[in-house]
This record gives structure tokens, C-alpha cells and sequence, in this order.
């Protein structure tokens, strides 16, 4: 729950800066690194937990949309960094692309 509130915060946060600052040349977008599964997610979880997710990760590593690590600090410098990530500025960004975030996010 605390993760969730979280990231909606942070989407929130950054829709806002963007639309308060875009005119003084301050821009902002979310971005959504994927699924990536070889990042220690499970370390604070139960033993039993991170003995399946062990065995789990790499399986789920390999469905359509899990990205590794490598893949999404590279969107992530492209994003913060590319001129061509410019027309992005002010959206919630997965994968190179503008995506719908959650409504909740769109409230001031």
C-alpha cells in the first residue's frame, strides 16, 4: 500500500511541476521503469517469499514487458537527457512512451 501511495504521489508531483514551471523552462515527466524482477523487490519479504520469488524472477524476466535493469536505466538517461524525449515533458513515460496514468493521478 505504502509503495502505491507512494509512486501516485511521485506521478502527481510531477504533472504538477511540470504544468507550474513548464513556462520558466522547468519540465517534468514520470517514468515507469517496467516489471524488472532482478532488483532485491523481495528483500524485506518474508524467507519463504524470497525463496519463490528466487526462483520466480527469472521466469517472470522473460514474459513480454519485463525489462532488466540494464534496459530501464537506459530509458531513464534517455529520458532525462535526449532532446528527442522533449515532446514527453509533463507525461507518465514507460518505455519511451507516453501512457495513461492512474486517474487519481490527474487530481490536484
Amino acid at each position: 500500500m505504502r509503495y502505491s501511495t507512494s509512486k501516485l504521489a511521485c506521478i502527481a508531483m510531477a504533472y504538477e511541476v511540470d504544468e507550474s514551471w513548464a513556462a520558466r523552462g522547468i519540465r517534468a515527466a514520470s517514468f515507469d521503469p517496467g516489471l524488472m524482477p532482478a532488483t532485491g523487490l523481495a528483500c524485506n519479504y518474508p524467507n519463504i517469499v524470497q525463496r519463490i520469488y528466487a526462483v520466480a524472477a527469472p521466469l517472470i524476466a522473460r514474459l513480454p514487458g519485463a525489462n532488466s535493469v540494464k534496459i530501464s536505466a537506459e530509458n531513464l538517461a534517455w529520458l532525462a537527457t535526449s532532446p528527442e524525449a522533449e515532446p514527453l515533458m509533463g507525461c507518465y513515460v514507460a518505455a519511451r512512451k507516453p501512457r495513461k496514468s492512474s486517474p487519481l493521478s490527474y487530481s490536484p
